[in-house]
């Protein structure tokens, strides 16, 4: 049965094989209701609004107010922007984002500051509050920039989403990432690409601090973790740890009953309770073939890995392990490629998070060994939807690492040439060939054929 949802129709194209279902635990939800085949457009909507910093005084008092000492916000000063350009709505483009999810409950200090920075009444702190609790919870964020859209927002969340949105101009279009059944749910990610590389864990931790959730989809719910692998000391193959054995980020969670910011846990206590918790757990590390290791066995890749997972507790970790490249002075400097070298020693294997986001790292200061490591790294991204996209954007930083060489070969041109045409080929697909990430690689392209014209004419 359709949920009711109030739609402008110069704003939306809604399809008719694109419907709002009320589900009984998460509420409105999005479902296809015919066979759509990766690739194909599902929908497209305007947004109601689309904000992004100016230079206005009121968008740099709130800006400017982010952080400051006598004003603590609840989130990111762009929301709070967003939602005082939300108050000029008209009234009927209000009732239509009233619609959307938030949850109810007094306007913050942080509102009440703002509004008294501003010099406006403090009567609309009750709107003002509804309105950044609506963008919190349904906007989309693309760089700098938050929209606002009515159906694209009744999207759920899934860490393995089967559907990719994009903006094109003024139009958000939803692509579907792999084929999609008639009745199917309609998923995207609420998480940012780099995010969904950590473990499992510290993927519901950001869903619960940032849009109050637990996490339950099919990769949160495993026993297993699946960028949680090791090589397995008996055979060399595969082994995996369970999602309660882990110590990642900013938390440290040690099965279900120790947790902590790691900031408070001494490296010796925690090292003691990796021990223990694999003393205590006949399962925290199996190999795909051998079986449960030994507690001992399971110990000997867990406390390493504590120990990176603390190391790598940096604000550019969601970029590195994304593919975004990063400004010269966030990365670990010369210590990434010792400390890679020292996680494959203590047999983390190439598709553990840890590799990954050292080799992203390594790959950022090195940049001699740089082709080799976006190889690599190409070579240990699965084949999801997600996974994908990730490899296809490798695969761009892999071609622009070659044509930065000083005098690429013949062979390396045409390196260049398949991770140029097959990224392109998975980036039109998930977000249309009229994207700007799309877009972007036409002068790539250009340079390519033209160092190609030129190595064929030496």
């Amino acid at each position: 049965m359709d949920a009711e949802l109030r739609l402008r129709p110069d704003t939306v194209s809604r399809s008719q094989h694109v419907v709002v279902q009320q589900h009984g635990i998460k509420g409105r939800i999005l479902v296809a209701s015919k066979f759509f085949a990766e690739g194909d457009l599902l929908m497209w909507e305007r947004p109601l609004l689309a904000v992004q910093p100016e230079a206005s005084v009121e968008c740099q008092v709130i800006l400017d107010m982010e952080g400051s000492w006598d004003c603590s916000y609840r989130y990111p000063g762009l929301f709070y922007w967003a939602a005082l350009q939300s108050l000029s709505l008209s009234e009927e483009d209000q009732s239509l984002a009233l619609q959307l999810h938030r949850p109810k409950g007094e306007a913050g200090e942080d509102v009440r500051a703002v509004l008294e920075a501003l010099g406006m009444d403090e009567g609309l702190e009750a709107m003002m509050e509804d309105l950044l609790q609506i963008w919190i919870f349904n906007s989309l964020r693309s760089d700098d920039q938050l929209v606002l859209p009515l159906l694209m927002a009744m999207c759920s969340h899934d860490c393995s989403p089967n559907a990719f949105w994009s903006l094109h101009g003024e139009k958000i279009e939803l692509r579907a990432g792999q084929d999609i059944s008639e009745g199917e749910e309609v998923t995207i990610s609420y998480l940012g690409a780099g995010d969904l590389c950590l473990p499992s864990l510290e993927r519901q931790r950001r869903l619960q601090v940032t849009k109050d959730f637990l996490c339950s989809c099919q990769r949160c719910s495993s026993l297993w973790d699946d960028v949680r692998v090791f090589v397995c000391p008996r055979c060399q193959g595969m082994a995996r740890a369970q999602k309660l054995a882990t110590c990642v980020g900013p938390f440290v969670a040690l099965g279900p009953t120790v947790e902590a910011t790691a900031e408070t846990v001494s490296w010796s206590k925690l090292r003691g309770a990796v021990v223990e918790l694999c003393s205590e757990t006949s399962e925290a590390l199996q190999c795909d073939y051998c079986g449960p290791l030994g507690s001992v066995e399971a110990a000997a890749h867990l406390v390493p890995e504590a120990e990176f997972a603390q190391l790598l507790q940096a604000s550019t970790l969601s970029s590195v392990l994304g593919g975004i490249p990063l400004e010269a002075s966030e990365g670990l400097g010369q210590e990434a490629l010792p400390l890679l070298w020292r996680a494959q020693r203590c047999g983390l294997a190439a598709e553990h998070w840890v590799v990954e986001a050292l080799r992203g790292y390594a790959a950022e200061e090195e940049i001699e060994q740089r082709p080799s490591l976006l190889r690599a790294r190409c070579a240990a991204t699965g084949n999801t939807p997600r996974e994908r996209l990730k490899r296809a954007r490798l695969r761009v930083a892999l071609a622009k690492a070659i044509l930065q060489t000083a005098s690429p070969s013949i062979s390396s041109m045409a390196e260049v040439t398949e991770n140029l045409h097959l990224a392109r080929e998975v980036l039109v697909h998930i977000f249309g060939a009229s994207d700007p990430e799309v877009l972007e690689l036409e002068p790539l392209l250009a340079a390519e054929k033209g160092s190609e014209n030129s190595c064929v004419g030496l």
